[in-house]
């Protein structure tokens, strides 16, 4: 294997009406998958926690559940 690792674990919120399933994906505005959920609970919030295979370069732009932009838990 060369180079180096270009995608990670994150931990992920997402806000949607309907739980993210396990290889359903995550896209950039142009529809491009830049990660794959691997994991998803509900939090007391409401809310959705996954974790999420996603590329390095798409830290730091927008990505989206179905319609739903997520936000990169801290």
């Amino acid at each position: 294997h060369l180079g180096k690792l270009k995608r990670h674990l994150q931990a992920i919120l997402i806000d949607s009406n309907e739980q993210p399933q396990p290889g359903e994906q995550l896209c950039d505005g142009s529809q491009q998958v830049l990660g794959i959920i691997t994991r998803s609970c509900k939090d007391s919030s409401g809310q959705y926690i996954a974790l999420a295979v996603v590329q390095d370069r798409a830290l730091d732009q927008p990505l989206y559940y179905k319609n739903s932009k997520i936000v990169l838990a801290s």
